[in-house]
């Protein structure tokens, strides 16, 4: 976290190894909060409205945003987000409201929704973790000129520190420093105008400072040094001037013949190297002499460390609950006491290490769970480490690795090339990865997706994910589908009915840009009816195509659907629906008026959408007017007009 140029705090929080909640903005997983001093929702937020965590998001679709940095001057900001498998980002968040893809994107992308990040470097050469960056802008400072204004950042991996100019577009990155003292976990600018980082493999603070001196400076002093006998001395110094600078380590104050390198190492240590040590640099400009650093030869180790439990190279699944066992005995004091016992355990990941998990100590045996949810690498394994101390303050270590039992997961879709989404990022089917035998993974399906052109939408998981979306790791190999179909080719508006009678209807649709191979399969029934009949094998012609349905009930209503091949290999859902109704049929049962509704089969007077049928004597009274479709005389029977009487027909 950090304040930035506007008086709000800053705060970066990871996605807790749940990527989807970093497009979530109900929660602050994977997020950049900007909120005031004291906790409070400060104006100028992107968000204005929703939930509280929303109001506080500043930027969102990050994964582990592991340090900021503000620039002092212009109030720029810089979030230095650390990748999963492939890409580690640099991006400028100065501007609120933006989404930087994860887990959709990591790196570069071409979504245009997402905000790609100022620089982008990926895992080759050993890199790994972007860990520290910082604006470059001391108000003074030892360093030349030309790194004013220049951002500097550090990977984990390689020990490295680069710099960028922002200025450049696209920014390339210079080497400013390498092979730097052990993982480097914090990049800052001090006060004095020097940048100093953390160490976590050293446990210790660097302070990088730059010289003209032209006489020797040592700025890092050789450091005391305890080893047993038989083992290995090394001593170091660093020393700016002009170069070449020559160096002699002495004992005692005595030269030590042949000792004129910038390290002095002793192979095998005896008793009698034991002294204090210094080295005296010296150029054509001067000489110095660095401090003196004792070491301190002991005798071989009485300690002798056990780990009965688990054996070396013991093969773990996430989730497993691991049984450990220890023992230690001096060859002086005989056996030590639980008391002296401190167990760790150490999570490597690829070429670098985590904390694993909460372990007891002082204890002769005990047990710890793996986490089943968290890095996904195949390139891990745990190391559980036992040392002990005995009374006089002697110590000695063991250790044994404990190795995964690895899986294939692959992903499928019954349309290959198809993406599902696998613990966050899409991937088109199939797709292979190897994970640790029970870690917890996030496996979806888009709802719909476009490939080639051709729209799909998710239909049905074959074997797929619990109903929250998460997978297990299975022991053994194993494979997810997804099945899909495509989404509608027609839609009701495309679909007409003409030539509609009593028993008949023909029935049109349209596909535009459909080739005359098209295949069709049509549905119809009763409206309100829940079976369908099905008429498959349509054909298409001039990207149109027509069906005539016959035996069909007069005034009745009846909708149908089609379902169309938009390509040879791929069948569409049904269309929605087109209705029509069948035209009705009037005959009549008796002689009468033509307004009496009993006179009619239909058991209406006729409207101008019925077929009338005469089978008897019908009268049509003075001054109305009757309709009909059409009229047709089944026997030799008298149709009257009454005074002032018209019969209309079809209008």
């Amino acid at each position: 976290m950090a304040f930035g140029a506007d008086g709000k705090l800053y705060v970066c929080i990871g996605d807790s190894e749940n990527p989807i909640a970093a497009q979530n903005l109900d929660t602050y997983l994977g997020k950049l909060l900007r909120i005031n001093p004291d906790g409070s929702i400060p104006e100028g937020n992107p968000f204005l409205t929703g939930s509280e965590q929303k109001k506080r998001i500043w930027a969102y679709g990050l994964r582990n945003p592991y340090s900021l940095s503000v620039q002092p001057v212009t109030g720029r900001i810089m979030v230095n987000d650390v990748g999963e498998g492939s890409w580690e980002e640099i991006n400028d968040v100065t501007t609120g409201g933006g989404n930087f893809g994860w887990p959709q994107a990591e790196g570069f992308s071409t979504n245009p929704t997402f905000q790609n990040p100022v620089f982008a470097y990926d895992h080759t050469n050993a890199r790994c973790a972007i860990t520290g960056g910082v604006f470059f802008n001391p108000s003074t400072t030892a360093y030349p000129a030309s790194f004013q204004g220049i951002y500097f950042f550090q990977d984990f991996c390689t020990s490295m520190i680069r710099g960028l100019d922002l200025t450049q577009n696209p920014a390339s990155p210079t080497v400013f420093g390498q092979n730097l003292p052990g993982q480097p976990i914090r990049l800052s600018v001090g006060l004095d105008g020097n940048l100093y980082f953390l160490s976590r493999g050293n446990s210790a603070l660097y302070k990088i400072i730059y010289t003209t001196n032209s006489t020797p400076e040592i700025v890092s002093q050789p450091v005391a040094l305890t080893v047993s006998e038989g083992k290995t001395a090394r001593f170091m110094a660093i020393a700016t001037g002009t170069a070449p600078l020559s160096f002699q380590w002495q004992k005692d104050t005595v030269d030590i013949l042949g000792a004129t390198a910038a390290t002095y190492q002793i192979d095998s240590a005896a008793v009698a190297d034991s002294g204090d040590y210094r080295v005296r640099i010296l150029n054509p400009f001067g000489t110095v002499t660095s401090n003196q650093a004792s070491l301190t030869v002991t005798i071989p180790n009485p300690i002798t460390v056990t780990i009965d439990t688990p054996v070396n190279h013991t093969i773990y699944r996430a989730g497993d609950t691991i049984t450990f066992s220890g023992s230690a005995r001096s060859s002086i004091l005989g056996v030590l006491p639980d008391s002296n016992f401190v167990w760790t355990v150490v999570f490597h990941h690829n070429t670098h290490y985590h904390d694993g998990p909460p372990i007891a100590t002082k204890v002769s045996h005990g047990q710890f769970t793996i986490a089943n949810q968290g890095e996904t690498s195949a390139n891990v394994h745990y190391e559980l480490v036992l040392t002990v101390t005995d009374s006089t303050g002697r110590v000695n270590a063991t250790s044994v690795d404990i190795d995964p039992h690895l899986a294939v997961v692959s992903t499928k879709t019954n349309r290959p090339g198809l993406e599902l989404a696998l613990n966050g990022p899409l991937f088109a089917s199939p797709y292979s990865q190897s994970f640790v035998s029970g870690i917890k993974l996030t496996l979806s399906a888009p709802a719909s997706q476009t490939l080639n052109g051709i729209a799909y939408s998710f239909k049905e998981w074959v074997n797929g994910p619990s109903p929250d979306g998460i997978i297990a790791v299975p022991d053994t190999n194993y494979t997810y589908q997804a099945n899909y179909i495509m989404q509608p080719c027609l839609s009701s508006n495309g679909l007409t009915t003409s030539a509609i009678k009593d028993t008949l209807a023909t029935l049109n649709w349209q596909l535009p840009g459909a080739t005359d191979d098209t295949n069709f399969k049509l549905r119809w029934r009763p409206e309100g009816d829940t079976v369908w009949v099905i008429v498959d094998s349509l054909a298409i012609t001039n990207e149109s195509g027509s069906y005539t349905l016959s035996r069909l009930t007069s005034a009745t209503s009846y909708e149908w659907q089609i379902q169309s091949l938009c390509s040879v290999a791929d069948s569409s859902i049904f269309s929605s629906s087109a209705f029509f109704q069948t035209l009705g049929i009037c005959t009549t049962v008796k002689s009468g008026e033509w307004t009496d509704p009993s006179v009619w089969s239909c058991n209406h007077i006729p409207t101008k959408t019925d077929f009338v049928r005469l089978r008897h004597d019908v009268v049509i009274p003075a001054n109305y007017t009757a309709n009909c479709l059409s009229i047709k005389y089944e026997l030799p029977v008298l149709l009257t007009w009454s005074t002032g009487a018209q019969l209309l027909l079809g209008q």
